[in-house]
């Protein structure tokens, strides 16, 4: 996963628990292999490992990590000694919305086009749909029409499989508007 320059410590945070591929991972062995840092230079060079010292010092990671507890990204438990620190659906939200936000920039007037139509029946999930693409960046062109200007068709396709909404959802990449759609970010 690309790494941008300053990326904060939340989402640094629950970026790398996300690629630690475990459902629970235990905190203190986590906090001792931040500081190895050669495993990170391989994967993403000397950024990545500039980021990860951000969090080597464990008062500031505890912070950043009590801050994810308390946003509901993360949930924490005490075994013995250790604490298991696990993502939340909420978290694997959050981490979606950021890899979709950092997606590679499609042509100029090429867009990703998410069009939808979910049904009542199933309100939860189309409002956690229509927030994640709100997270992501993507812009609303009509009702249940969203737009981006990143190539990120592959992975709203995979968070729509995880989330049994073939039925209701298509994605693609679109050029050919009658007028070009006018992107303004929509900030939270």
């Amino acid at each position: 996963m690309p790494i941008p320059n300053r990326l904060p410590r939340t989402k640094l945070l629950l970026s790398l628990l996300a690629e630690a591929g475990q459902d629970a991972v235990d905190f203190l062995s986590f906090m001792q292999s931040l500081r190895h840092y050669q495993s990170a230079f391989i994967i993403g060079g000397k950024t990545y490992v500039k980021e990860i010292k951000r969090l080597s010092d464990a008062k500031l990671a505890q912070r950043t990590l009590w801050n994810l507890h308390h946003q509901n990204y993360i949930k924490a438990r005490r075994i013995g000694k250790r604490l298991i620190v696990s993502l939340t659906p909420a978290g694997r939200l959050a981490i979606m919305a950021h890899e979709l936000s950092i997606g590679r920039p499609l042509p100029k007037g090429t867009f990703t086009v998410v069009a939808f139509d979910v049904p009542v029946t199933e309100n939860l999930a189309r409002r956690r749909f229509r927030l994640l693409l709100r997270q992501a960046g993507f812009i609303k062109l009509q009702q249940s029409i969203w737009l981006s200007e990143f190539d990120v068709r592959d992975r709203v396709a995979n968070f729509i499989k995880q989330h049994k909404l073939e039925r209701w959802v298509n994605v693609y990449h679109a050029s050919n508007f009658l007028t070009s759609p006018q992107l303004r970010r929509i900030s939270l």
